[in-house]
């Protein structure tokens, strides 16, 4: 009696696992997933890193012109840090944050094919001690692009009084 019980135990299990249409069904799944979700991931960190960029840069010009009121000599009218782009013709690769005395504070590096577009921008920004900018227009723009995106940041500086303006398009 005890042998059919164990000999019906093992009748009645049966071992369990995926067919092979189950698995192709799935493998399949997963490639529609990807095949829609790369292109979105990349667009994606794109996006994100021209955000970054573009907060960056205005909060480095901002930190800049404060350093410009703080450290500026303005009975001499000698102006202090500047910032001072690292190729003025391709303006990729990043920018410098320059002291007093040109010594270098702090480097920027642009990343994933984010640029900036300043045609108004002859190589470097330098503030005045009293904070403004020593130009000719009323305001400095500076457009900051990657080649991925049709969205863009523009930076404003004022020409009077050296405020940064962030404008996402």
């Amino acid at each position: 009696m005890k042998i059919n019980k164990i000999n019906n135990i093992s009748n009645n299990t049966v071992n369990r696992g995926f067919s092979l249409a189950e698995v192709l069904v799935s493998i399949g799944i997963i490639a529609i997933i990807l095949t829609v979700g790369i292109p979105q991931f990349r667009i994606s960190r794109a996006n994100q890193e021209l955000s970054v960029s573009a907060k960056e840069l205005k909060a480095n010009l901002e930190y800049m012109r404060v350093l410009a009121v703080k450290l500026g000599d303005p009975e001499t009218g000698e102006t202090a840090p500047k910032i001072q782009f690292d190729n003025p013709d391709d303006r990729s690769l990043g920018y410098r944050l320059l002291g007093k005395n040109s010594e270098s504070l702090r480097k920027a590096q642009l990343s994933g094919g984010t640029y900036i577009n300043a045609e108004s921008v002859s190589g470097e920004i330098e503030f005045n001690p009293n904070g403004s900018l020593d130009i000719g227009d009323s305001y400095v723009t500076m457009e900051v692009r990657n080649p991925l995106l049709s969205k863009y940041y523009e930076i404003q500086i004022s020409q009077s009084t050296g405020m940064v303006k962030l404008i996402e398009h």
